[in-house]
């Protein structure tokens, strides 16, 4: 329930139950933050453990700690948020291939190009974040990343220019210089899809590199975002 500054509701308990048999409990406050605990909980101890699934359960835990000081919460400790952010990123390594690329599963012999991507991705934010990585793995993991720029490995979900557009946006955050593709992509732009698009745009700005014009106009970016 939301509420505009200065109005007033009724908040009626839940009916057709036997009495004493349920409780209520009304929390108010001024953000949406609380709303979220439950998805928040779900995430947070998320049951299954493939490559795109581990990566997608170690967000929450990266950023948790910004979101419990928004809140003013103590519900999980420092030491807790470590070490499920260190369990995260040790499984992820233990899917990585002969290769470089992390498999769907640990002990898989061949890379999955998008979960590797999908996985390299979410573990710079962790880096970003002040966790560490073990470094000589993480380079071995940039490094099939930049094999993809020249063999792109492409899947039926995503086509080589977008696996090249999600390449260049990794690589571009961890410094490597990549304009020279960046702009080889900007000049096929219009065989693009709005996801590789919206990849190259923040690769472009992450290497501080200017483009003739806008990849994405605001409309096709709440497309995607809703998408």
């Amino acid at each position: 329930l939301a509420l505009d500054g200065g109005k007033s509701a009724i908040v009626e308990p839940a009916r057709g139950f036997l009495e004493e048999t349920i409780s209520s409990e009304l929390v108010l406050d001024t953000s949406m933050f609380p709303d979220l605990e439950g998805s928040l909980r779900y995430l947070l101890h998320y049951p299954y453990g493939c490559v795109e699934q581990t990566t997608s359960s170690l967000i929450p835990w990266i950023t948790l700690k910004d979101y419990l000081k928004s809140i003013d919460s103590v519900a999980y400790v420092d030491e807790e948020i470590q070490d499920r952010v260190d369990a995260g990123i040790h499984r992820l390594f233990s899917m990585q291939t002969s290769d470089g690329g992390l498999g769907w599963w640990p002990g898989d012999s061949h890379s999955y190009t998008y979960g590797s991507l999908y996985a390299a991705w979410v573990l710079g934010e962790a880096k970003a974040a002040g966790y560490s990585l073990p470094e000589a793995r993480y380079r071995l993991l940039l490094s099939f990343i930049d094999d993809l720029l020249v063999q792109p490995r492409e899947e039926e979900s995503r086509p080589a220019a977008t696996v090249r557009a999600f390449a260049l946006e990794i690589l571009a955050r961890e410094g490597r210089t990549v304009t020279g593709w960046i702009d080889n992509l900007y000049q096929r732009r219009e065989e693009m899809s709005e996801e590789a698009m919206a990849h190259l745009a923040v690769a472009a700005v992450l290497s501080k590199h200017r483009l003739p014009e806008s990849l994405l106009d605001p409309d096709s970016v709440l497309r995607l975002g809703s998408g």
